[in-house]
């Protein structure tokens, strides 16, 4: 019964997010952004389909808490804004990592390295 009411409450929160991002213009992280995020965040380990929706939901979650700072489009975040967004994001990528085996870690820790300086060269994540 818990995981069927988590199952549904991952979904709405899917649903929401992309209401809320189609009603913003697209952007905001979710829908087509966040699957190429993950893609990235992914690449080369392969997991089975119930940690990659746990993944999944990891990822909405965090979006949804990020989109809930109230960081305007076109807008520079305030410093205190950045520095939650990123404790999300922290929060985020160590759940993840502990549904990963200590081989994925390693190649996940890779992975974002490799996002953070891609990042960086085009100014900013």
């Amino acid at each position: 019964m818990k995981r069927t009411l988590q199952v549904i409450s991952a979904a709405l929160l899917l649903t929401v997010a992309s209401v809320t991002a189609q009603a913003q213009g697209g952007g905001g992280g979710g829908g087509r952004g966040m699957a190429m995020q993950k893609e990235n965040m992914m690449k080369e380990i392969t997991v089975t389909p119930a940690i990659s929706a746990q993944i999944d939901t990891l990822m909405q979650t965090a979006n949804t808490k990020r989109m809930a700072l109230g960081i305007a489009r076109g807008t520079p975040p305030t410093e205190e804004q950045s520095k939650q967004s990123a404790a999300i994001m922290s929060d985020r990528n160590a759940a993840i990592k502990k549904l990963l085996t200590a081989d994925q870690q390693t190649q996940f820790d890779k992975n974002m390295a490799a996002m953070a300086a891609m990042g960086r060269g085009r100014g900013g994540l």
